[in-house]
């Protein structure tokens, strides 16, 4: 079986994630290929194939008009090559994990499916946010036609596959959306080495004897409750301190 697995962001955590479910694959003896970002960091890790291609100029640039401007052209004109790499090698699979430009998406998507009409290749979407963060709603009629177009649709809990539901009703009823959980492979815990740990310690100053450090998975958005998790551990703080004076 031949599988691509499209990930443009593939860095940070996205990398360790796109390392991870690639590593699984690869075990079943699937002829795998990631394509992703130019900067993706797990290459000695990683024991599939690693195209990279995505946003060789802009991910190095400092944010700005003219950065996303270039970002946005890297992203298109990529897409556009990647059409042709699918038409020709023809996947059993082509598991696609972020759509960065919802509009252009759609109709690249359109002309995928119509490329591979005569083909039995699946096109298979994990969707990691059901809706944007930042005014999500705003995007739900392009965002129900983009998911209309996919063979498969992955989810990382039955939380969002109810959300997903609700949010579009009975067109999702139609949608083939199955519930898969995330995780980090072992042999990223295994084969980091010793003096980034030490590195990542001196970022954030770390030290036993200067109180309590929180690390924090992804970006830090409202919706993901950091608040309510500060202000419950405060609460626990509080209530160890008065058993103790009890």
């Amino acid at each position: 079986m031949k599988v691509f697995v499209q990930d443009p962001w593939g860095m940070g955590d996205l990398g360790s994630y796109d390392c991870s479910l690639c590593y699984e694959l690869q075990k079943k003896n699937i002829n795998l290929t990631l394509i992703t970002n130019w900067y993706y960091e797990y290459d000695k890790l990683s024991n599939f194939k690693v195209v990279k291609v995505f946003f060789k100029y802009s991910e190095i640039m400092k944010r700005s008009i003219l950065r996303k401007l270039i970002r946005g052209c890297e992203y298109c004109f990529t897409m556009l090559n990647l059409l042709n790499k699918y038409s020709k090698e023809s996947p059993d699979i082509i598991h696609i994990q972020w759509l960065l430009f919802y509009p252009f998406d759609y109709f690249w998507l359109r002309i995928l499916r119509y490329l591979l009409r005569r083909k039995n290749t699946k096109i298979i979407l994990t969707a990691h946010n059901i809706l944007p963060h930042i005014n999500g709603y705003k995007y739900k009629n392009i965002l129900e036609k983009i998911y209309s177009q996919f063979d498969g649709i992955i989810v990382h809990s039955k939380v969002l596959k109810t959300q997903m539901i609700e949010v579009f009703g009975a067109k999702a009823k139609n949608w083939s959306i199955c519930v898969t959980s995330i995780g980090v492979e072992d042999i990223l815990l295994e084969k980091v080495e010793q003096n980034i740990l030490n590195s990542c310690r001196d970022k954030v100053k770390f030290s036993k004897n200067k109180g309590c450090r929180f690390l924090f998975v992804g970006n830090i958005h409202k919706n993901k409750g950091l608040d309510i998790l500060l202000k419950a551990w405060s609460e626990h703080i509080k209530n160890i301190q008065m058993i103790n004076y009890i």
